[in-house]
């Protein structure tokens, strides 16, 4: 789709001439830091976002902002676009997005709920002869995202806690809420399992295993629903975005061809076509073809971005504390208000050890 993609773009620009080079996820960060750093490398990186604020801090990818227009930005999706922006500046564009979502088996329960009463409601009607309603994950990857639909947030801009509050005691009474619902996992795959053996009417699960969540139920049998509304705010997942930087060193008779390049693949009309190839567009004017892509998209605009302005150490500890904190309180009886302190405790100091480790 790519070398398509490239030769719809040829037809515009003649004289321009594409070298790709393909490396595995695995390699291709440090591949392209070593080559940035000694002053060559490509014109383009496509790659995941958390990516670009390292890059960015070590001068291998360019600011865009003088590039980009406000017209050309707002038509992409908010969450997405979020995964751009580090200290004032645009540091790649989000070329498409996945994240977490509700998936819904229709054969089992043929309603989208609007509301976290209405999805324990049907869960209860559908829940019978080893079929439920409900298999909700409590696990903080999968659920701290919570706190950003009630109102509230993990982490402040700073990265310190921010959740040992009212939001906080919202987000564990949800996840308590749970077990009113149906059945609860935490931190394992027995939803996802269940879901694809036919057993399991909603799960909150990754973008990522649509493919194999249709081949498992049936295409026809699989939606991706709305975040049902909860108290004060809603639920919601993070929303993450693979993405396209432009190198730092990139000569100016190059700039030009590959901000043009650039450009054109958040076109509407290219969007729609990675879409047909499982890509779920950032722009939101696309209009893709497949109806679980299209809900994905619609999803996504009630999800919260992915922290990408933190190390994965940081992450690792918040979703540390936070599985301890959500474990006490639901299996142990500790009080909520004594586990956010604690786990805001314990995640303060930690922090700050690491801000001022050299």
């Amino acid at each position: 789709m790519l070398n398509e993609i490239i030769r719809s773009f040829q037809r515009f620009y003649p004289d321009v001439t594409f070298a790709l080079q393909y490396f595995p996820l695995d390699d291709l960060y440090d591949t392209f830091y070593q080559s940035a750093y000694l002053g060559t490398g490509p014109s383009l990186l496509l790659g995941p976002a958390e990516w670009g604020v390292k890059l960015f801090d070590s001068g291998l990818i360019n600011d865009l902002s003088p590039y980009v227009t406000a017209d050309f930005l707002a038509d992409i999706i908010p969450a997405a676009l979020a995964s751009a922006e580090y200290n004032g500046k645009l540091i790649s564009l989000p070329l498409s997005q996945h994240g977490e979502v509700m998936f819904r088996n229709t054969s089992i329960i043929d309603t989208a709920p609007q509301t976290f009463e209405e999805l324990s409601s049907l869960s209860h009607e559908a829940t019978r002869a080893g079929i439920v309603g409900t298999y909700l994950e409590r696990g903080a990857f999968f659920s701290a995202a919570d706190l950003y639909g009630l109102g509230g947030k993990m982490m402040d801009e700073q990265g310190y806690p921010a959740f040992d509050n009212n939001y906080g005691l919202q987000w564990l009474n949800l996840l308590r809420d749970y077990d009113v619902a149906g059945a609860v996992t935490f931190n394992t795959n027995l939803d996802l399992n269940m879901f694809k053996r036919g057993r399991v009417g909603i799960i909150i699960d990754g973008t990522w295993n649509t493919t194999s969540l249709q081949a498992a139920i049936g295409a026809e049998n699989l939606s991706i629903d709305a975040w049902p509304t909860y108290a004060s705010g809603h639920m919601s997942g993070w929303v993450q975005a693979d993405s396209v930087f432009l190198n730092a060193n990139c000569q100016e008779g190059d700039r030009f061809a590959a901000l043009a390049f650039m450009g054109y693949l958040l076109d509407p009309s290219v969007q729609k076509a990675l879409a047909e190839v499982g890509y779920i567009p950032s722009v939101s004017t696309t209009q893709p073809r497949s109806t679980l892509i299209q809900q994905a998209m619609a999803a996504f605009a009630d999800g919260v971005p992915y922290p990408i302005t933190f190390d994965n150490n940081w992450l690792q500890l918040y979703w540390s504390e936070l599985n301890k904190a959500i474990k006490s309180v639901l299996v142990d009886g500790v009080s909520p208000e004594s586990a956010l302190k604690a786990a805001s405790k314990t995640l303060n100091s930690e922090i700050y050890s690491l801000s001022t480790t050299p």
